[in-house]
C-alpha cells in the first residue's frame, strides 16, 4: 500500500508547497506521508526528476518508480542499521514540541489506568471514579463510556494485547485480580489470578506476554509474567532494586524500561525479555510519572516533560505541560501523546506533539 504524500519544498526558513513530481533543481523536499512520518530526500544535480513515493510502514523512497541514485539522502526516525543506506552522523531536530488541549475528560481521575487500543485510548479506575471506564475518540476529539470494570482496584496496572485490556492487581483483598476488558464487545471477563498479589505495580505488554512488575510488599522486586494466550503465569529474574510504588514502564522492541518508583526515584532499569536479564541506564526520572513511546524515544509526563533517549542513553527536557500534575493516565496515537487527569487537573486532556528527529542516510 501506498501513502498519499504531502510534498513541501524546503527554502531557507520559508516552505513553498511543491507538486508530485519535481525537477533536477529541487535538491531537498519534506516528505510527509499524513502521520506525522516524515523523510526528507535530496536529489543529487542531473539525476533527472520522477515520482516520489513512501511504501507503508518503511523509511524508503522510491524515485520515478525505481530505486534512488546512488549518494541520494533520506533520513529515517533512527540513527540505527538500514539495509541499502550508510548514515551520514548528522541529526536534525524539525519544530518543537508543543501542547493543545482536548475535549476535557468527563469524570476528573487520578491514578487512572490506560491503554490504546487504535486509535481509542480508554482510561480506566482512578480515584474519581475506581470502576468508570472513560474512552477517548483521538479521531473525533470526543469521550465515551464503557461497561465498568466489574472490581474497583486502584493501584493497579494494564496493558492491551491485540483488543483486549488487561487490568491486573489493586489493592487488599484483590491483589490478585486478572480482569479483562474486551474494547470490541464492551463487556469483561476475568483471568487466572496473578500468584503473588500485587499492588501498585506496573505493567508492559511484549507480544501476547505481560510483564508486571513490583509490588506493595517487600522486597518489591518480583517480576510475574502473565502468558495471555495460555492464561497462565510464570516468573522473571528479580528486578535489580524493587519499588513499592510510583513506577512505571515503557516498551521499545523486546526491552522494557522500568522508570522511578518509590525506592530510589530516578532509576532507569531495563529489563531484556528475550535474556530474562537486567541492565541499567542513566537516572533522571521521578515517581509518579506516566510515559509514551515515539520512536527510539521515552516522554515522561508529570514531573515536567522529561525525554529518555534509547540509543544514547541520555536525557533531555521538553516543553512543560500546561497544568502538569502526577499521577495522570496517557497514550499515544499518530505520534501525539496524550495526557488525561493527574493530581493538577483531573478532567485535562492535553495534547503533545513533540520535536521531530530525523536522521540523515545516504544511498549506498
Amino acid at each position: 500500500m501506498k501513502h498519499a504524500l504531502r510534498f513541501v519544498l524546503c527554502g531557507a526558513l520559508s516552505m513553498v508547497c511543491a507538486s508530485t513530481a519535481f525537477s533536477q533543481r529541487q535538491t531537498k523536499l519534506y516528505i510527509d506521508d499524513g502521520n506525522g512520518n516524515f523523510s526528507i530526500l535530496k536529489v543529487p544535480a542531473g539525476s533527472g526528476g520522477g515520482t516520489i513515493t513512501l511504501p507503508s510502514g518503511t523509511g524508503a523512497v522510491s524515485f520515478g518508480g525505481g530505486s534512488l541514485p546512488s549518494g541520494a539522502v533520506v533520513t529515517f526516525p533512527d540513527n540505527g542499521a538500514h539495509t541499502g543506506y550508510t548514515y551520514t552522523g548528522t541529526m536534525q531536530t524539525i519544530g518543537g514540541g508543543t501542547w493543545s488541549a482536548g475535549t476535557a475528560m468527563p469524570i476528573a481521575e487520578t491514578g487512572a489506568m490506560s491503554a490504546t487500543v487504535g486509535t481509542n485510548i480508554y482510561v480506566i479506575g482512578g480515584t474519581g471514579n475506581a470502576t468508570a471506564v472513560q474512552i477517548y475518540n483521538t479521531v473525533g476529539n470526543s469521550w465515551t463510556s464503557g461497561t465498568a470494570m466489574s472490581t474497583a482496584v486502584n493501584g493497579a496496572s494494564c496493558a492491551a494485547v491485540g483488543t483486549n485490556i488487561y487490568v491486573i492487581g489493586g489493592p487488599f483483598p484483590n491483589t490478585h485480580l486478572v480482569q479483562i476488558y474486551n474494547t470490541t464487545t464492551d463487556s469483561w471477563s476475568t483471568g487466572t489470578n496473578m500468584p503473588t498479589g500485587e499492588n501498585n505495580v506496573t505493567a508492559a505488554a511484549v507480544g501476547t506476554f505481560i510483564y508486571v512488575f513490583g509490588d506493595g510488599n517487600s522486597p518489591y522486586n518480583l517480576v510475574q509474567i502473565y502468558n495471555t494466550t495460555l492464561n497462565s503465569w510464570g516468573t522473571g529474574h528479580v528486578m535489580f532494586q524493587g519499588e513499592a510504588f510510583g513506577q512505571t514502564s515503557a516498551v521499545l522492541g523486546t526491552n522494557i524500561y522500568v522508570f522511578g518508583g518509590s525506592t530510589v526515584g530516578s532509576l532507569v532499569q531495563i529489563y531484556d525479555t528475550v535474556g530474562d536479564s537486567w541492565t541499567v541506564g542513566t537516572s533522571g526520572a521521578p515517581a509518579g510519572t506516566t510515559n509514551q513511546v515515539i520512536d527510539t524515544n521515552i516522554y515522561l509526563f508529570g514531573g515536567g516533560t522529561q525525554i529518555y533517549s534509547t540509543t544514547g542513553n541520555s536525557w533531555t527536557t521538553g516543553t512543560t505541560e500546561p497544568t502538569g500534575g502526577a499521577s495522570a493516565a496517557s497514550g499515544v496515537v499518530n505520534r501525539k501523546i496524550y495526557v488525561f487527569g493527574g493530581t493538577t487537573n483531573g478532567n485535562a486532556t492535553e495534547i503533545y506533539s513533540p520535536a521531530l528527529e530525523v536522521f540523515y542516510y545516504t544511498v549506498n
